[in-house]
């Protein structure tokens, strides 16, 4: 069976499961980004669409027969990935998720050496090269070995030593994961804090019953922006996306924070911490982030549009 050329995106891979996207798909990108990084390992994890599960356990076979020893840390968000990637300096990372894209679409974003994103211009290109002009894959004699870890206790470590709980004031807040994966952090951060937090959707469900897993849409918003109106006594309330890297905020009274305010905020508190630090934007929303670092004194990069061209800008600009 061939695959859907057009499920190889700009930064990721992802199309309808099972027409466009399927086990072979899967088999035959884990090979190609086997062969092509020449993986000795790999992290392993996925997220809560119904079809992840099928796929995560036939791309840990393809590693594992193709000599790759495999560090599985099952079901979490995607920021634990990565932070896993980099804190155990793997070779690479395979991560099964279609993110805020309704619940028909499956796929995969692959991680390169030091947690960098294997996208177009860094090798993805190869990786579907290798992968559409394979037919048969090849057993090694060496097979590898899958390796279970809890990545949490380092994970969150990493969170609290860049945060300065302390400070944080008991609060009510609403959270709505949007039956993703967001919920598994949440609960784990929110047993260290003075937080009590009203959960929306907190249960992983890959039919995503109440909304689609995308915080930006103002539809997907409603369910949390009428719960904040049931409530007189809430701060605020934040919605994630399915792999829990996208994050919308709305105040008290349920009405929707623009971005472009909220990554300033975030900015300020950055840059308070580390004065004279460069701060990377994204080219389309970055007029607050920009009067925002001038007003601290400190200097401001664009990047193109994208999360890979933002890592990438961080790099190069010591950001």
């Amino acid at each position: 069976m061939k695959i859907d050329q057009k499920i190889f995106k700009t930064y990721d891979i992802r199309g309808i499961y099972p027409e466009e996207i399927n086990i072979t798909a899967i088999e035959k990108i884990a090979y190609a980004q086997a062969k092509y990084l020449n993986l000795k390992n790999v992290v392993l994890g996925y997220d809560a669409r119904n079809s992840s599960p099928e796929f995560y356990e036939v791309a840990k076979k393809t590693f594992i027969s193709q000599g790759v020893d495999v560090f599985d840390i099952g079901m979490v968000p995607i920021e634990v990935l990565y932070f896993t990637c980099g804190s155990k300096n793997t070779d690479g990372g395979f991560y099964i998720s279609a993110s805020h894209n309704p619940r028909e679409y499956n796929g995969v974003k692959l991680i390169r050496e030091e947690a960098k994103p294997l996208t177009s211009g860094s090798g993805l290109e190869e990786v579907k090269k290798v992968a559409l002009n394979t037919s048969d894959i090849l057993l090694p004699e060496n097979v590898g070995k899958v390796v279970e870890i809890d990545p949490w206790d380092d994970y969150l470590k990493k969170v609290f030593l860049i945060t300065d709980a302390e400070k944080i004031k008991p609060i009510k807040i609403i959270c709505d994961a949007s039956n993703g994966v967001a919920g598994i952090a949440l609960e784990k951060i929110a047993e260290k804090l003075p937080v009590e937090i009203i959960k929306l959707n907190f249960n992983p469900d890959g039919n995503f019953p109440n909304h689609q897993p995308n915080p930006l849409l103002e539809n997907c918003r409603k369910q949390v922006s009428d719960e904040c109106k049931k409530h007189s006594d809430i701060s605020l309330a934040a919605i994630f996306d399915g792999d829990a890297d996208r994050v919308a905020f709305l105040d008290e009274n349920g009405d929707f924070i623009d971005t472009d305010y909220t990554s300033a905020l975030v900015t300020k508190i950055l840059l308070g911490k580390n004065h004279g630090q460069s701060i990377v934007f994204d080219l389309r929303r970055g007029w607050a982030i920009k009067d925002q670092t001038e007003i601290l004194g400190s200097k401001f990069f664009p990047a193109k549009s994208g999360y890979p061209f933002i890592k990438q800008k961080m790099r190069q600009v010591d950001a």
